[in-house]
């Protein structure tokens, strides 16, 4: 690709090509490859069981991942000020979104973490955090800029606000992933040490009310620390695919 577009070509693709990041791009390129052959052998049987051509969710897969990679293309073009701008609208739509699945979702497990659009199930807290990392990271950029401390004061009220809908759905989960995903902001932005401690003790004591009034959440945690208290069917899938199939596997469909 590199011989196609020389330094001193001034065109849009040019430009672009020469500004991304390859070294990302490629590794987001080999992620969805890998991810779409995982759904390639292990969907047939899925496909089969319920009826469907044996192919069905891989065909689904290709058509996703199509979609997917005209978006990934389109933002990648994108100036930095525009970006900003998508992330701030992806956030407040996501955001609304996932409230929304409080009243209007459908309930799986005991978890309304889903909206149904026509025949297309949609998790709002998947478009929820590409949009916060973003926004977080520019009001964090802000206040380095300006030396205040405005920027993270109101990236730590987003916070809050994104977690307590996802608290209620519940997913306990995506919560405390966003959670990190903000003390790493954090403390890329040189925030305080002392308040990164701070925050840490409280995320401790959270886990601990969470263990002792959630039954789903102290499940998870008993069954990781001694599987035999419960179901592990999972992962007893997992190991009897390894099992089976060693390092190489048996093949593309023949899972």
């Amino acid at each position: 690709m590199s011989r196609m577009f020389a330094r001193t070509d001034k065109s849009f693709v040019s430009r672009w090509w020469w500004t991304i990041d390859h070294g990302m791009v490629g590794g987001v390129l080999l992620l969805i490859t890998l991810g779409f052959l995982m759904a390639l052998a292990a969907s047939p049987a899925v496909a089969q069981h319920i009826g469907k051509p044996i192919y069905f969710f891989a065909y689904k897969q290709l058509l996703f991942l199509a979609l997917a990679l005209s978006v990934f293309v389109v933002v990648s073009m994108l100036e930095a000020k525009q970006i900003q701008r998508l992330a701030y609208l992806l956030f407040a739509l996501s955001l609304l979104a996932v409230i929304a699945t409080l009243f209007v979702g459908v309930t799986v497990k005991g978890a309304a973490r889903w909206l149904l659009i026509g025949d297309v199930s949609l998790q709002p807290s998947e478009l929820l955090k590409p949009g916060f990392v973003v926004v977080c990271a520019t009001l964090m950029a802000r206040h380095r800029a300006r030396f205040d401390g405005n920027g993270i004061r109101l990236s730590f009220v987003l916070l809050i606000i994104a977690a307590v809908p996802l608290t209620m759905q519940p997913d306990i989960g995506q919560m405390t992933l966003l959670c990190l995903v903000w003390c790493c902001l954090y403390f890329l932005a040189n925030g305080s040490m002392r308040r990164l401690i701070l925050l840490a003790m409280i995320g401790v004591l959270a886990g601990g009310v969470l263990y002792t009034t959630k039954s789903h959440v102290a499940s998870r945690v008993d069954r990781f620390l001694d599987p035999s208290t419960g179901d592990t069917f999972q992962v007893d899938r997992a190991m009897d695919a390894i099992r089976a199939g060693g390092f190489a596997g048996v093949g593309p469909g023949d899972g």
